[in-house]
C-alpha cells in the first residue's frame, strides 16, 4: 500500500540518487552542416521508399502503416509520411564516427550477444537522430534505418545465419547496407540477401 502524503505536500517524483555526467568523447560528431545534396539528393514520401525498395530488392514489401495490426513479411515500417535523402559523405563519416570514437570513447566493441548486429543498428539510428534534432536545419527525418533479413548467404565476412540485423540509408547515391560487425557497405542492389530481407524500419 502506498502511504499518503502529507499535508500540503507536493506530489514529486523522488530523486534516484544517481549522477548523470555528460563524458567528452574523442572528438565530436560529423557537422550536420555539411549534409548538402549531392548527386539525386531527394525527399521521398512513403509510398515512394515502398516503390524504389519493391523495385530493388524485387520483393512485394508490404507496409505496415499506421494500424494495430502487423502487415506479413515482408514489410516496411514508417514512421513519418517523408524523410529525405542524407549526404553520402556525412553518412559514412558519421557511421565511422559512432563506430571508432562513441563505441571506443566507451571501451566497446563488437561482441556476439553484447554488442552485436541489433545494439550497433539501433546505436547509430538513436545518435543519428540526435544529430538531426542538433542541427541548426530544419529537415525531414533522415533516410537511416535497420533491416533484418534471413542471412542465407554469407557477406563481408559474416557467416550465414538464421537473422541478422544491419544498417539501411538512402543518399543521393542511392540505397546502400552497412555490415554493423566491420563497417562494409554496398549497394542494396548488390547485397546478396536483398531477396530474403524480413523488415526495414525507418525511425
Amino acid at each position: 500500500m502506498l502511504a499518503a502524503l502529507p499535508p500540503n505536500e507536493p506530489e514529486v517524483v523522488p530523486r534516484s540518487g544517481i549522477i548523470f555526467e555528460v563524458m567528452p568523447l574523442t572528438r565530436p560528431p560529423p557537422d550536420q552542416a555539411c549534409r548538402k545534396p549531392d548527386g539525386r539528393f531527394a525527399t521521398l514520401t512513403r509510398a515512394q521508399i515502398l516503390a524504389e525498395l519493391r523495385t530493388i530488392t524485387e520483393k512485394d514489401l508490404h507496409e505496415r502503416g499506421d494500424g494495430p495490426l502487423h502487415a506479413p513479411l515482408p514489410r516496411l515500417s514508417c514512421r513519418f509520411e517523408t524523410y529525405g535523402a542524407v549526404d553520402h559523405r556525412w553518412f559514412t563519416a558519421f557511421a565511422r564516427w559512432v563506430s571508432h570514437d562513441l563505441f571506443r570513447h566507451f571501451g566497446l566493441s563488437y561482441r556476439k550477444e553484447s554488442l552485436d548486429c541489433d545494439n550497433y543498428s539501433l546505436t547509430l539510428n538513436a545518435f543519428a537522430d540526435i544529430a538531426q534534432i542538433e542541427s541548426p536545419t530544419q529537415q525531414p527525418p533522415h533516410l537511416i534505418g535497420r533491416m533484418i533479413v534471413y542471412q542465407r548467404f554469407p557477406w563481408a565476412n559474416v557467416p550465414a545465419a538464421f537473422s541478422h540485423e544491419l544498417v539501411i540509408f538512402r543518399s543521393g547515391k542511392g540505397w546502400f547496407v552497412l555490415e554493423p560487425q566491420n563497417g562494409f557497405i554496398v549497394a542494396l542492389a548488390r547485397y546478396p540477401n536483398r531477396e530474403t530481407i524480413m523488415e526495414v524500419l525507418l525511425n
